[in-house]
């Protein structure tokens, strides 16, 4: 019999058999690659968008606390009557230039005219003089307007340029707190503070925020960056960081064994498994910690927001508080024993905060010496001010740290939603307010908003 009419058992296995399945095992592999590289890159989207959010909310923040301050400094009938009346620099130097640069880390403190002129001003210790927009570009003026006596706001901030570097300006209209305060000055003046964003401040939210290495870069070329507009909105600076790459990690650990599913494919998918649970854990607990106090353990800024946000738009919110609690006294605690029994003070502070809430009430540290209560369910004053005066008579008692007896007070100001608002900035600004009224009253008290 000829041998070309002999058709082999092995071409046959070959033909219907391995071929077949080479083929959908090549198509699996080729199927589980593209699936996994989707993933990762989803992933490390993901990632980047949370942080390009917390960047966006660093600089947020403290151009708020840099509102917050001007605002102190200019809404106070000492700064009105000694300042913009009588322009007194002396006075100026010491009580406004001096602590806003020692304590707040102010690089430039200005009084401007209605014009933008420096009346007083001193910039690293130096006087300065002239248009303040020739030191800050980048929109000086479009702040000046809108707190300028034609202006719609008392106090505003914004993203500018002193001499080309990235700055947070805060401007604030000089206005007494009293209502009667005698005759009015020639022209309105504003107090103008500058927050550098140099170095040492991009380190300091670099750690605060976790985003590592954050930086101002020429321009916002990849993903771990963000573009910042400046006030006049015509230009914006870029800020970069080194960004979580959490789908590189994944791919760099999972395509090696996924490649070799020809020889032990279980092998490989329990691998998988196990390799995409660590990621999760890995990834849960960095967002867990991104949302928590590092000295207290309680829960931070973004968590307060996050949750405050879920409660407004809830369609079963029966109406919330929420607190802002100050320590008195903690500052001359800090200098007369040191941060290291300051902050234990701070944690025992927390600790006894805790003891006077009910279940499911939140206890937030803000920052510093400041911390927030959210209290479900509770709009009615009555309850609010005993569960507030428990809080103060808690934290009042003596605090005994290795051998040193401290004592701090504790300050309150409550907002309540929805009937104060119902914009989670807003209700936080009222309680806030709130809380600047009761300091100024009397210290060791709960106020309410105006509208409670």
């Amino acid at each position: 019999m000829p041998s070309g009419g002999v058709k082999r058992p092995g071409d046959t296995f070959s033909r219907t058999v391995i071929a077949p399945v080479s083929l959908l095992v090549a198509v699996m592999i080729v199927a589980c690659i593209a699936a996994a590289v989707w993933v990762a890159q989803r992933q490390t989207a993901d990632m980047q968008a949370r942080e390009r959010a917390l960047a966006e909310t660093a600089l947020a923040t403290r151009a708020a606390a840099l509102e917050k301050t001007t605002n102190d400094y200019a809404h106070w009938d000492e700064t009105y009557d000694r300042v913009a009346k009588q322009g007194d620099a002396e006075w100026f130097g010491e009580n406004v230039v001096r602590p806003a640069t020692d304590e707040y880390g102010a690089h430039l403190v200005a009084v401007v005219d209605g014009e933008g002129a420096v009346v007083l001003g001193s910039r690293d210790g130096a006087e300065i003089s002239g248009p303040l927009a020739a030191i800050l570009q980048g929109g000086f003026g479009v702040l000046a307007h809108r707190v300028g006596a034609d202006g719609g706001v008392e106090t505003a901030s914004g993203l500018l340029l002193l001499d080309g570097a990235p700055a947070l300006v805060a401007l604030s209209r000089i206005r007494p707190y009293a209502e009667d305060r005698g005759a009015e000055p020639a022209e309105p003046r504003m107090l103008a503070l500058v927050d550098l964003l140099g170095p040492a401040q991009l380190e300091a939210l670099s750690k605060a925020y976790l985003l590592p290495g954050l930086r101002v870069a020429k321009a916002a070329r990849h993903d771990a960056s963000v573009r910042i507009p400046t006030a006049d909105g015509k230009g914006a600076v870029a800020f970069a960081w080194r960004g979580s790459d959490p789908g590189a990690e994944l791919l760099r650990s999972l395509l090696p064994i996924m490649l070799a599913l020809l020889v032990a494919f279980a092998a490989l998918t329990a691998y998988v498994l196990r390799q995409g649970k660590a990621a999760a854990i890995r990834l849960g607990e960095s967002e867990r910690r991104a949302l928590l106090d590092p000295l207290t353990g309680l829960p931070n800024r973004l968590a307060l927001f996050a949750r405050v946000e879920g409660m407004i738009g809830s369609p079963r919110n029966d109406g919330f508080a929420l607190a802002y609690l100050d320590l008195d006294g903690f500052k001359q605690v800090n200098d007369e024993h040191g941060h290291g029994l300051g902050d234990a003070v701070l944690k025992e502070a927390a600790r006894r905060m805790s003891l006077a809430l009910r279940d499911g009430d939140l206890l937030v540290r803000l920052g510093g010496d400041e911390f927030a209560l959210l209290l479900p369910g509770l709009t009615d004053a009555g309850p609010l001010r005993q569960i507030a005066e428990r809080v103060i008579a808690h934290v009042g008692e003596p605090i005994e740290i290795d051998g040193v007896t401290v004592r701090v007070g504790v300050t309150i100001g409550i907002a309540v939603s929805p009937a104060d608002a119902r914009d989670t900035l807003e209700l936080v600004t009222i309680a806030d307010a709130a809380l600047y009224r009761a300091k100024r009253s009397a210290k060791g008290t709960v106020q309410f908003s105006l509208t409670a």
